[in-house]
């Protein structure tokens, strides 16, 4: 950082960038994605695993898509029956308003 009465050298530290506003749309495209997936797995009718879903979501690695399931699953959205497949529960129909809800 240069000294205030220096007019010599360029202040190369420039405007604070608003991270908040980057955290913020961040958020929204993570909370977007979870509720896509959400809407994918309440119309499935037999379990699906996490590489049915990366058709659905744009740029996002298997990996990522896994971490969006364990957070359905730990919500009671989903369960998961098999190390690698998950299905959707009675909650999650309700809250999305899908089908019959008495499963």
């Amino acid at each position: 950082m240069k000294h205030p009465l220096d007019n010599q050298t360029v202040d190369w530290i420039g405007p604070i960038i608003n991270t908040g506003s980057i955290v913020a749309l961040n958020q929204e495209i993570a909370v977007g994605r979870t509720f896509n997936i959400l809407y994918f797995a309440v119309n499935q009718t037999k379990p699906f695993q996490s590489s049915d879903v990366s058709d659905l979501v744009d740029e996002v690695s298997c990996s990522t898509i896994t971490r969006y399931l364990s957070t359905l699953v730990k919500l009671g959205m989903l369960e998961k029956i098999t190390p690698h497949k998950y299905q959707r529960t009675a909650l999650a129909k309700r809250m999305m308003n899908v089908g019959d809800n008495d499963e």
